[in-house]
């Protein structure tokens, strides 16, 4: 039967709306049932519709494209613990955290099955051994009356070569690389997009009780400058403990320590400077975290207590202004 362009039309819209699933709905719709394979010997369970509790986030996120990528960085953790998607990102949580529904979010918890494990890594061993011995073999056959070791006999280039004084042909062209390389410039200025719950959930650096973070950088920060790490992941600035004025605003450094309020604002990939600096020209910021291991800064509103986050804090560093803004 021969097509007519109302049903090419049809075939075509239709195949739009399924390119056009959001990253959700292809892995939620229809849902997963039981143990979801995520690379050799790591496997995931989904809970589609469902984040986990913001009283357990570990102050860690990524962004990634799908729940699928997501699962792929909850598998690298050590130790073990779940994770969840939403909208883009990947936000970590402590082992034995609890869930609650919310719109197009998914828990993830992965397994890994040892025994498959072990399995890859004995084949790998034997590849390795496979390849070592071909090339001891290869090393060994020589040709016979080819040039001995310590390179060509005296006199030119062996019979067949290249005419002295020029490469061989086919061989590279002379020059550096081509133009065209890697385009210059560091990572997207801004934070993670807005929409998240009203404020009044538990500790800060992520989602919420039942949702991501909202918002983005604070009014006057201007734009978010490239990343050049100032301090190691877990190292403390030389003035832990002591007072820092950073335009006007007196904060005391803290190290080890976090505020934990609602829902902060969030600048990504920022310096620790910038961080401050941003803290201190948004007029309802009355405290700062910083991550030294993600470069992520959180501006906070409440000052009364803080820091006061009793969770891991290894990475973090708290700027508290002196006196309550």
């Amino acid at each position: 039967m021969r097509a007519t362009p109302t049903s090419l039309i049809g075939i075509a819209l239709l195949f739009g709306l399924a390119n056009a699933q959001s990253p959700y709905d292809k892995t939620c719709n229809p849902p997963p049932a039981g143990d979801q394979d995520v690379e050799t010997g790591v496997v995931a369970t989904y809970g589609c519709g469902e984040i986990h509790n913001m009283g357990d986030y570990a102050h860690v996120q990524s962004t990634v494209a799908t729940p699928e990528d997501c699962a792929t960085e909850c598998a690298k953790r050590t130790p073990e613990g779940p994770c969840s998607w939403h909208g883009g990102t990947c936000y970590l949580y402590n082992a034995g955290a609890g869930a609650a529904p919310w719109s197009d979010a998914v828990t993830i918890m992965t397994r890994k099955d040892w025994d498959k494990l072990k399995v890859a890594y004995d084949k790998c061993q034997t590849d390795k051994a496979v390849t070592s011995a071909q090339l001891t073999a290869c090393q060994a056959a020589k040709v016979p009356g080819g040039p001995p070791s310590g390179g060509p006999p005296s006199g030119g280039p062996p019979s067949g070569g290249p005419p002295s004084g020029g490469p061989p042909s086919g061989g590279p062209p002379s020059g550096g690389p081509p133009s065209g390389g890697p385009p210059s410039g560091g990572p997207p200025s801004g934070g993670p997009p807005s929409g998240g719950p009203p404020s009044g959930g538990p500790p800060s650096g992520g989602p919420p009780s039942g949702g991501p973070p909202s918002g983005g950088p604070p009014s006057g920060g201007g734009s978010t400058p490239v990343v050049h790490r100032q301090l190691a992941p877990g190292q403390c600035p030389p003035d832990d403990g002591r007072e820092r004025t950073v335009d006007g605003v007196t904060y005391t450094v803290m190290c080890k320590k976090a505020y934990s309020t609602g829902v902060p604002k969030h600048l990504d990939n920022v310096t620790e400077e910038y961080c401050v600096k941003a803290c201190s020209s948004d007029s309802t910021c009355q405290g700062a975290n910083f991550n030294t291991d993600t470069n992520n800064c959180e501006l906070h509103s409440s000052w009364d207590g803080q820091p006061k986050y009793t969770g891991d804090v290894t990475y973090w560093i708290a700027y508290r202004p002196i006196q309550k803004r």
